[in-house]
């Protein structure tokens, strides 16, 4: 299935993109730590190294991406899972931002993500960002006990101007067994052009032991709607 991007947006119809990671077609330059294996049909990150700050994007500009309804859903997998013995921001975050080139732990811009954190321990954080101003809240979707090579299906979505959910399910129907608890964050309608589709390894600093990774496959993103038409 290679990306592509169909339907219209238009007169209320929803516009959808979906890959398979099978080519690179319309993503930024790949980087050290984030990039698409389009041999294995992955788009694989890794947070192994001090310092990491990087990403990989998709423009989804031509979508003109609604600032009230969207729906992103991704398969996420782990290869590896190891804390990190130093207290630092430390996070692989996945969401829809307005900057192209994001840097840092809070981007200038908007975003709109869900991160997954490993430090002494993991934790889980849904956030809104308005110019540098984090909203978000913790949850568990993900712990030490995540399960390495299995499937977590994925969704984000945001479900009007002030409000934005996380889900994740044992099988990509998304909506058997799920895992955790559904988690909530406010956002605002200050909150938008988040037309950049974001895959962010962030380290802050110094990493202590061997580091975490994965990869995502079968990404499906649909706009101005919460269920796919």
């Amino acid at each position: 299935m290679s990306s592509q991007v169909i339907d219209s947006y238009r007169y209320g119809i929803s516009q959808h993109y979906s890959t398979d990671f099978s080519d690179t077609n319309g993503w930024s330059t790949p980087q050290t730590h984030v990039y698409i294996d389009t041999g294995n049909n992955r788009l694989i990150w890794d947070l192994t190294s001090s310092g990491t700050d990087e990403f990989l994007n998709y423009d989804l500009s031509d979508m003109d991406v609604s600032n009230e309804e969207w729906l992103l859903r991704w398969e996420m997998y782990f290869t590896t899972l190891n804390l990190n013995g130093v207290d630092n921001n430390n996070v692989i975050r996945t969401g829809l931002f307005s900057n192209a080139s994001p840097s840092g732990i809070y981007p200038s811009g908007d975003t709109l993500g869900f991160g997954f954190y490993v430090n002494f321990g993991t934790t889980n954080v849904l956030q809104s960002i308005n110019e540098g101003s984090e909203t978000k809240v913790e949850g568990t979707i993900f712990s030490m006990s995540t399960s390495m090579d299995t499937p977590y299906y994925c969704e984000l979505k945001r479900v009007s101007a002030n409000s934005l959910e996380m889900r994740a399910f044992t099988t990509s129907d998304y909506s058997t067994t799920q895992y955790g608890s559904t988690m909530t964050v406010a956002t605002s309608s200050a909150v938008n052009n988040t037309q950049y589709l974001t895959f962010n390894p962030f380290m802050q600093g110094a990493m202590s032991g061997s580091g975490y990774s994965g990869y995502m496959k079968n990404l499906d993103f649909w706009n101005g709607v919460t269920t796919p038409p």
